[in-house]
């Protein structure tokens, strides 16, 4: 892990990458396109970013994320399960007690904390994909290996437990269908323009109010210079 103090983050900050805190602590692996932002977000290993995207608030583990997305306040994504076939599902009897809670000295001799001699691993990591222009809202819960696909809207409180379809909208305890945002022959065009791909500049004066005609006029303008294209130029 990485401790950044005030200096530190103000750093990052100006190069495109926003941490809200007075301090912060990152994992080394984290994996960012800036600008974006993971304001107050806590993170865990294995996490990207793409540009143009934030997360209030909440907690992230080996969660890949798109450009374009906006994530609301309290979001957990990626949290990884315990073993539910073995005789119980705490880690105190599969993981070193220090991993699991910090207590003083005394207890050590209660925990076991050596010569784990299982053959498989309680549980096995699920990597998170979240594609671009992803919206999840307030206090929503995203479980760990869940696909959401581009354009996709998560309602607030909603706890998504399997894949979600490009441009649908759903919600709920688990997250069911509502509706899809635009119709089939919009959401295709949508997804072969891929205009998350560009700038905020890059897009600017196209109709994003207007889906269709967005897509007529993206066609025409016959952009070039993409993100990753951009930013090699200027930050190499």
């Amino acid at each position: 892990m990485l401790i950044l103090n005030r200096e530190k983050l103000d750093k990052l900050n100006e190069f495109g990458f926003n941490l809200d805190g007075h301090t912060r602590r990152i994992p080394k692996d984290l994996i960012f396109e800036p600008p974006c932002a993971l304001k107050r977000a806590d993170i865990g290993p294995k996490v990207e970013i793409g540009a143009f995207s934030y997360m209030v608030s909440g907690y992230l583990f080996a969660t890949k994320i798109g450009r374009y997305c906006s994530f609301g306040e309290d979001i957990q994504i990626g949290r990884q399960s315990h073993p539910v076939s073995w005789i119980s599902t705490s880690p105190f009897l599969y993981r070193h007690g220090s991993r699991v809670a910090n207590f003083s000295k005394e207890f050590a001799p209660y925990l076991n904390d050596d010569n784990f001699i299982y053959p498989i691993n309680p549980t096995m990591m699920k990597e998170t994909i979240i594609e671009n222009d992803v919206y999840i809202g307030h206090g929503a819960i995203i479980n760990a290996g869940v696909h959401i696909d581009n354009g996709a809207i998560i309602a607030s409180g909603s706890v998504v437990t399997k894949d979600v379809s490009a441009y649908s909208i759903v919600g709920g305890n688990p997250a069911q269908f509502i509706r899809w945002r635009f119709d089939e022959e919009i959401r295709c065009k949508l997804l072969k323009t891929k205009w998350w791909n560009y700038t905020p500049r890059q897009l600017q004066g196209l109709p994003i109010n207007e889906p269709e005609n967005f897509v007529i006029n993206f066609n025409l303008k016959k952009l070039e210079i993409k993100i990753n294209e951009i930013y090699k130029k200027d930050f190499k």
